[in-house]
């Protein structure tokens, strides 16, 4: 019996089975696409991209600061390192002073027993004392001033840089929120063997949802959004196999620590 006359028909009605099928998929695809998901993602992308270039500001501001302080803290320690031998230079000009004064009162008090050259070397000594110890006094005043002013000053930008530390973090931890509620796509793949105690839907529904769970593995801990959903049906070797392509787009729930 010559069988090729039925294969052909057999053969076209699997060809119509085939695109009927792959007919009704695809237009289930567009009809489960949502519509506005480039919209959401575009929308955070202009989102963060505006934090971003509002970070670069920020971050100019903060090395600015940054430099401020570290300008301040050079000024300060050079500050108080001259600081330091003008104290002690002061502290022994007020001992020498001191004793010249003893000497010239002992005198004065006996003019009689010293020359006078002598006791008018002694007024020149405690003048002199009294001038060097005066202008090292003043430089010592004028000084202590500068490294009160660099100290307070000091104060304040490190009080500035700390605010822009937290002015970086906040808009780093913006730009992460926004980074991790942006729908992404996740795309997972499954299938099934169709047989004569298998049906055509039962087989589309068993590689839909293979796909579907290959899609949240790989996806992680998500939120499903939404799902288009692009499938397959081919002829081989007289078996239908229905091959499933799906892409998820998700949510991560995984939010950052709060500060």
């Amino acid at each position: 019996m010559q069988l090729a006359p039925f294969i052909r028909p057999i053969g076209g009605l699997l060809r119509s089975i085939f695109f009927c099928i792959g007919l009704t998929l695809w237009a289930a695809a567009a009809w489960s696409q949502p519509a506005d998901i480039e919209k959401e993602v575009a929308d955070y992308d202009r989102q963060i991209q505006q934090k971003r270039d509002f970070l670069t500001g920020k971050e100019q501001n903060k090395k600015q600061i940054e430099a401020e302080v570290l300008k301040t803290e050079a000024a300060l320690t050079d500050t108080q390192r001259r600081l330091q031998p003008l104290t002690a230079e002061l502290e022994t000009l007020k001992v020498k002073t001191q004793k010249a004064k003893k000497m010239l009162d002992a005198a004065d008090a006996n003019p009689e027993l010293i020359d006078p050259a002598k006791l008018e070397a002694l007024r020149k000594d405690y003048h002199q004392a009294q001038v060097r110890q005066n202008q090292v006094e003043e430089e010592r005043d004028k000084t202590t001033k500068q490294a009160e002013g660099l100290t307070k000053r000091l104060d304040e930008v490190k009080a500035q840089k700390q605010v822009a530390d937290r002015e970086v973090d906040q808009v780093n931890l913006e730009i992460l929120n926004l980074t991790l509620k942006k729908p992404v796509t996740v795309e997972g793949v499954g299938e099934c063997l169709m047989h004569e105690t298998i049906t055509v839907a039962a087989c589309k529904e068993t590689a839909m949802l293979k796909a579907k769970q290959d899609a949240v593995e790989k996806g992680g801990k998500s939120l499903i959004r939404s799902l288009s959903e692009v499938s397959l049906f081919e002829l081989k070797k007289d078996e239908i196999r229905a091959e499933a392509n799906v892409q998820i787009r998700h949510l991560d729930i995984l939010q950052p620590p709060q500060r």
